[in-house]
């Protein structure tokens, strides 16, 4: 039987843990091996501990963190395959001991750095990859960062920008199915949304499974809301972002790392 990935992909604070939450309790398989909850996200992450962990090593070995942005070519020299055989090796084996069949999910923000190496361990597995990108507005995800991590909120704006472009390129570059979300949709008619994935994905929908994606998935937990904001700053902000994504002499997370006593292990 053809091995299938629900590749859940998008930035942090961004729905996907409560996107993968809701279609593991629609019956999707993200294994059983997840990392703690914590208090901003009291019903979990639905990540992976030892993709997490693994992820998170190989970005501290070059000297990278989950909050880095620095030029994309810079950033895929570094993270090179050619370089990171014994990560595509360790992904590949834990893949095929966890996930040996049938349809799974993966949801870690980090694989979005990461995407030319985990479309090397797919294509070495013969897996087939559905992507799922998952989209919240900037400023909504820049003020959970900063409620969070206290992270300034220019540098969560473009974060959230430096991940989506990752995806923008790195998605269709790589896999040829995918579909996009909203977690302003999501939070609005959850089940209309999760049905639909359903649907993309073949898998018929467990109408006694609906009520526990509708009780998972409630409205209070979106907490910022970015109408407030201007369209002017919001220009601004893209524009300056998008300034230092291509054009930073160096990772600015050394910058925001100093000033905010961060590390790398934050979800």
């Amino acid at each position: 039987m053809e091995r299938t990935c629900l590749f859940v992909l998008g930035m942090h604070r961004s729905g996907t843990s409560a996107t993968a939450g809701a279609l593991c309790s629609a019956g999707i398989s993200f294994g059983d091996n997840f990392i703690d909850k914590k208090p901003e996200n009291p019903r979990g992450f639905f990540e992976d501990a030892r993709i997490n962990r693994r992820n998170s090593r190989l970005l501290a070995e070059r000297g990278l963190s989950w909050y880095s942005i620095l030029p994309k070519k810079k950033l895929h020299t570094l993270l090179a395959c050619e370089r990171s055989d014994d990560f595509i090796e360790d992904i590949c084996q834990y893949l095929d001991e966890t996930f040996p069949e049938g349809i799974f999910a993966i949801k870690e923000p980090r694989c979005c750095l990461l995407l030319p190496l985990y479309n090397e361990v797919f294509e070495r597995l013969g897996i087939r990859v559905r992507a799922l990108v998952v989209r919240r507005d900037y400023d909504e995800v820049a003020m959970s960062l900063h409620r969070r991590d206290q992270i300034p909120r220019f540098y969560g704006f473009a974060l959230a920008n430096f991940y989506n472009q990752l995806i923008d390129d790195g998605v269709p570059r790589f896999w040829n199915d995918s579909r996009e979300l909203t977690y302003s949709r999501l939070l609005s008619d959850p089940e209309q949304e999760i049905s639909s994935v359903l649907d993309w994905l073949g898998i018929a929908k467990d109408e006694s499974k609906m009520e526990g994606v509708r009780e998972f998935l409630d409205p209070a937990l979106r907490h910022g809301d970015a109408s407030q904001h201007s369209g002017i700053r919001r220009r601004v902000f893209l524009a300056s972002s998008n300034f230092i994504i291509n054009f930073a002499p160096f990772d600015c997370a050394k910058v925001i790392r100093r000033s905010h006593r961060l590390s790398g292990c934050a979800t």
